[in-house]
């Protein structure tokens, strides 16, 4: 239900920018389109990343209903391989950067890519809380090690290390 909830809000957030007169605000010109084209890059990256370690059945809430399951329970321990050692939100690290660079920025989309940004950032503190009380002692340490969004020199480093290593 969360995930319909979303997709049509979403939807009606578009629908209204797009029936609004835009004037623009920032274009992305040269040499800012080498940061755009890069940034929406490293969102694919982290998006196909964030995919591979988790459960995309149980993420759209398939599992759910053809388990009957509705209690929103996932797996029942914490997951901190791949893109989690590095992000514990690689999901709304991606969605960040493809909202504020996917499109110029104008009087309209200012509005809507704010209240999105936003949405990622409130949802993420909503999901720690779950995960916290999931993971009470698991969680707490994870957070201790590894950024909620943007990562440590020392995690990159290990994480690239590791990566090679493969």
């Amino acid at each position: 239900m969360y995930s319909l909830f979303s997709g049509i809000s979403m939807l009606a957030l578009l629908l209204f920018e797009w029936s609004i007169d835009a004037v623009p605000l920032f274009v992305w010109h040269f040499p800012w389109t080498l940061i755009r084209y890069f940034a929406l890059l490293l969102s694919g990256i982290i998006f196909y990343l964030g995919a591979s370690e988790y459960d995309q059945r149980y993420f759209f809430g398939i599992s759910q209903i053809t388990n009957r399951d509705m209690t929103g329970k996932a797996d029942k321990h914490l997951h901190r391989s791949g893109i989690l050692s590095l992000i514990r939100h690689p999901y709304y690290v991606a969605g960040i950067l493809l909202v504020l660079t996917y499109s110029d920025v104008t009087n309209v989309s200012i509005f809507s890519k704010s209240i999105i940004v936003l949405y990622f950032i409130v949802g993420a503190f909503i999901e720690e809380r779950k995960l916290v009380r999931e993971f009470p002692i698991d969680y707490s340490r994870y957070k201790h090690e590894v950024a909620m969004f943007i990562p440590s020199l020392k995690n990159i480093t290990s994480f690239v290390r590791r990566s090679i290593s493969k």
